[in-house]
């Protein structure tokens, strides 16, 4: 069939007029007037969910005269959380998605909700409350597992004594009443707990007191706290320290050596009435607690051990023909830093496995050992020569079932007698890897255990017999 140039013209404009007319069914593109630029929603930007709970999230905007109102609301993880186009979100399984919102006939984004959906709680528990008056804290529960939805429903019995706002109590005067949490992800679970609003009796006074040493760095102290009255709300005390990088205090009155140098601590209270009192933290001084183990010291033979409790710590010392467990204190990794000028007396709180025979280990020995030789080794090996407090000259007396104080005057001479070394008493001297108190040649008739309480460095005789009568 042969066709001519009239017949292909008129062809194409009936394909032009179908095509237009097929156009104008679709309509003409929207308008800037009939977009919906922004909207916001009801919920923030991101909602938390049980699993098969159901959230309604509002959209508004504020163009008018729009064409197409409607939205589509979409989840790119329908089987974490669904979505439906009234803005009804349901948790569906544990996890995370997000929901994109767009204006029906437009592919932009208007906004995007970040859903997370949490497991649904088995367990609810509460522990009791002891607050003061005028309080506020944030109420919160134990719930099982941990990561369940933790929305909670809060009710109190008696609203005169303390008031709750969403999970906000506020203690109003003293009295006790109940509080109650409530699930509110379909489990209906309950639970309830004590609430004490206390009196608080204002501080007219502060009286501090120092722990009665100097700290090195790491090393602790408590400083103790007498408030005027004695029934004073202690709890509400402020404390600070005036140089964190020399020393550090808690909510306790505990400070902590963090470099070398004085800090002035400070305890206020809510009356505004305050105190302070100066620490040191001094280089080469010792110091140990051992109620809670032996902290920077370890035992010397394998063969040894220690529990820890209470006050004290007890070693069971290594076995043998005789008992032996030195406490050690220098390393090649940790070397001491003595300052025998400023730190003279090292006094050590134990009980002791053997009896004291000068110079003689045929009851068992104490003695401390260093890099620089044993303390005073007049003769022999330098056994037992150490002195004890309130036994000075009379050492022999002294009970072995009960805790003493024995205490080493550092300025005195450590080696053989005539050849022996002194330590410096106008500066440090580090580098000590050897460093004890050695503990042998105990009789297995004795016991094979001793305890330790506490080793301190002190400057004066004076301040370490205050210290002694109180610890």
């Amino acid at each position: 069939m042969k066709y001519n140039i009239h017949h292909i013209a008129a062809a194409a404009l009936l394909l032009l007029m179908a095509a237009c007319s097929q156009d104008k069914d679709l309509g003409n593109a929207m308008t800037e007037e009939q977009l919906i630029n922004e909207i916001s929603l009801n919920s923030g930007n991101s909602i938390e969910l049980a699993v098969g709970m159901t959230e309604n999230v509002i959209a508004t905007y504020s163009t008018e005269n729009i064409k197409y109102p409607n939205l589509t609301w979409t989840s790119g993880n329908a089987n974490v959380a669904s979505a439906d186009n009234d803005g009804n979100i349901t948790g569906q399984s544990v996890g995370n998605t997000t929901v994109t919102i767009r204006q029906e006939g437009n592919l932009g984004s208007l906004a995007q909700l970040s859903v997370r959906v949490k497991p649904v709680a088995t367990a609810i528990s509460l522990g009791d409350i002891s607050i003061y008056e005028g309080s506020k804290v944030k109420l919160t529960a134990n719930l099982t597992p941990n990561n369940a939805y933790s929305e909670l429903n809060w009710t109190i019995a008696n609203n005169s004594v303390a008031t709750i706002s969403g999970d906000s109590l506020q203690a109003l005067v003293p009295g006790e009443t109940t509080i109650t949490a409530t699930t509110t992800d379909g489990s209906n679970l309950t639970a309830t707990a004590n609430l004490t609003v206390k009196r608080i009796v204002p501080v007219t006074g502060i009286e501090l007191e120092s722990c009665g040493y100097d700290l090195n760095i790491g090393d602790q102290g408590r400083i103790t706290c007498t408030l005027i009255p004695a029934d004073a709300t202690a709890d509400l005390l402020e404390w600070k320290s005036s140089d964190e990088n020399i020393a550090t205090v808690d909510g306790n009155g505990v400070v902590t050596g963090v470099g070398y140098g004085n800090a002035t601590i400070t305890a206020t209270a809510a009356s505004g009435v305050s105190q302070s009192i100066v620490v040191t933290v001094g280089e080469g001084t010792i110091n140990q607690d051992f109620s809670n183990g032996l902290g920077k010291w370890y035992l010397g033979q394998s063969g040894s051990s220690y529990v820890s409790g209470g006050t004290c710590t007890t070693i069971t010392m290594q076995s043998g023909s005789k008992w032996r467990g030195d406490f050690n204190l220098g390393s090649s990794k940790n070397p001491v830093t003595l300052n025998v000028g400023t730190y003279r007396y090292l006094a050590i709180k134990m009980t002791r496995p053997g009896e004291y025979r000068l110079n003689n280990n045929g009851a068992g020995t104490v003695l401390l050992d260093t890099s620089h030789g044993r303390y005073q080794q007049k003769q022999g090996n330098g056994n037992n020569r150490y002195s004890i407090l309130g036994y000075e000259g009379k050492e022999a007396d002294a009970p072995m079932d009960e805790p003493v104080v024995t205490y080493y005057d550092l300025q005195q001479e450590f080696g053989t007698s005539g050849n022996g070394y002194f330590y410096s008493t106008t500066a440090t001297e580090g580098g000590l890897t050897t460093f004890k108190i050695l503990v042998a040649d105990i009789p297995t008739t004795y016991s094979q255990s001793y305890k330790i309480y506490w080793v301190h460095a002190f400057k004066t005789l004076e301040e370490m017999q205050a210290f002694a009568a109180k610890h």
